[in-house]
């Protein structure tokens, strides 16, 4: 009896060991558990990836925002070029037309000041001479009349014959006075030449008078259409004044608009870095963090059981089972005492307590059993893999991440040389191209892939090769095979101007 005493209490002391195992184990496998859980809670990942979608919308409507301001300036800029041709045009032939009415006036005023005015001096002279021998003619004539009168008077009263014969002299001598003052007036030629002169200068006038009516049409149809051309002209004027109070409407409001997109689109790219740096932080925080669990992984890989101490632990559950099969052997036996030792109080305490250590053993091997079966090496392998795993989506997360925040950075490296101030010898587009172009050398078709890459996806090659040409020509490109300039590479040139 009191070699199984000693059994029975080395048996339960053995099981107390389990037991106390068995809850060291327990406990690091909730500690692991635990681990595990806060792995998956970890929103830093999920906030990581909203950030970096954020960041590829808010580029992309940078970059839309960006082409579509391009394309609407250069079209305001060539509406804004054909309307000064335009002008400039109307200009021109408002030049022409007023050296041709000046030059015609001048004439007009030529003719009249000179040729008329010496024709009408002329004519005037001659007309007051007429006149003033017509006057003369005219009163011989009535005084010719006059005596008639007193003649026919005398003729038909005849007084005397002296009076008679008187008035006869007296008739003689007027008419010797008449024609003395006819032949000292004019002379009968002279006065046919004056008047075919007259008459040639009424000739004369009358052309002149039809040349002045003709011109008179003339001018008044120039002057219609002078008139005509200066309303045009007023028109234009108005039209002129009112297209730079467009222009300079529509230059105040691309101005505005420039600067309200410059502006936000500043305030963007400033909202961009600052969450980029955010961002950076951010994945800082989540670098230390998987260090910290990386830390945390070891020291629960240094604490949790190895290859070795498994197999050990498993040899020792393994000569545990042979001890639980051992006192199910004792069990028998006990019942066999039972029966045999029946009428002894001794044995009958010695049967309670055989079946409280029965009671006691099968319980707390079975307890044993499904918390060793809870815990085997498999789980706890699988759970560090898990682990593992978990550590190596988050590196790729963070790989991704740093990805992002790299191509993030190109794109604002090349919105920096999209909008940097342009060369003074070259245009702001041949400038933007310059600036684009990589420091390695390139031949064309590689420059023009990049550009199509990286900012202008609906360029040409043809407008590259140009701006290439144009590059080259004010020193800021060089080929490195001057003899083959098309298949040659193309090194940047970093010119100070």
């Amino acid at each position: 009896m009191v070699e199984k005493d000693k059994e029975k209490v080395k048996l339960q002391n053995l099981v107390k060991s389990c037991l106390l195992e068995i809850n060291e184990l327990k406990i690091d496998l909730m500690n692991l558990e635990n681990e595990k859980n806060l792995l998956k809670n970890d929103e830093a990942v999920e906030k990581l990836e909203s950030i970096v979608k954020e960041k590829e919308s808010v580029i992309s409507n940078l970059n839309v925002d960006l082409n579509n301001l391009k394309v609407d300036i250069s079209n305001k800029e060539n509406i804004i070029k054909n309307q000064e041709l335009k002008i400039e045009d109307l200009s021109n032939f408002k030049d022409s037309f007023d050296d041709i009415r000046t030059t015609l006036e001048k004439d007009l005023k030529k003719f009249k000041t000179e040729e008329l005015k010496e024709y009408n001096e002329k004519i005037e002279s001659s007309l007051a001479t007429i006149v003033e021998k017509d006057k003369k003619i005219n009163a011989l004539l009535d005084e010719i009349e006059s005596y008639k009168e007193k003649i026919n008077d005398l003729e038909s009263n005849i007084a005397s014959k002296d009076n008679l014969i008187g008035m006869q002299r007296e008739i003689d001598n007027k008419e010797s006075e008449i024609k003395l003052l006819k032949a000292a007036s004019v002379d009968q030629e002279v006065f046919k030449s004056i008047k075919k002169e007259l008459e040639d200068k009424k000739i004369r006038i009358k052309e002149l008078e039809d040349f002045q009516s003709s011109f008179e049409e003339i001018k008044l149809s120039y002057e219609d259409k002078l008139f005509d051309k200066d309303k045009r002209i007023e028109e234009l004027e108005k039209i002129q004044l009112s297209f730079d109070d467009i222009k300079t409407s529509l230059e105040k409001d691309i101005e505005q608009y420039k600067n309200k997109e410059l502006e936000e689109i500043n305030s963007k790219l400033q909202s961009a870095l600052d969450k980029i740096v955010e961002k950076d932080n951010k994945i800082k925080s989540l670098i230390n963090q998987i260090n910290d669990k990386k830390l945390e992984i070891k020291e629960i890989k240094d604490n949790n059981v190895s290859k070795l101490d498994y197999d050990r632990l498993k040899d020792e559950i393994n000569i545990k089972d042979s001890k639980i099969q051992r006192l199910e052997e004792i069990k028998g036996l006990f019942s066999d005492l039972d029966k045999n030792y029946a009428d002894k109080p001794q044995d009958s305490l010695g049967k309670s307590v055989g079946s409280d250590s029965e009671a006691l053993i099968s319980e707390k091997s079975f307890e044993k059993l499904d918390e060793l079966n809870n815990i085997q090496n498999e789980d706890n392998i699988s759970k560090i893999k898990e682990t593992e795993n978990e550590i190596k989506r988050l590196k790729n997360e963070l790989n991704s991440c740093k990805q992002v925040n790299k191509e993030l950075e190109s794109i604002r490296d090349n919105y920096k040389k999209l909008t940097s101030s342009p060369k003074k010898d070259l245009t702001s587009f041949q400038s933007q191209i310059y600036y684009l172009i990589p420091d390695e050398p390139m031949d064309s078709q590689e420059i023009h892939n990049y550009i199509q890459k990286t900012s202008f996806k609906d360029i040409s090659y043809n407008n590259i090769t140009n701006i290439i040409w144009g590059l080259e020509r004010k020193g800021y490109l060089k080929p490195e095979n001057p003899e083959k300039p098309n298949e040659t590479k193309w090194i940047k040139i970093n010119k100070l101007k």
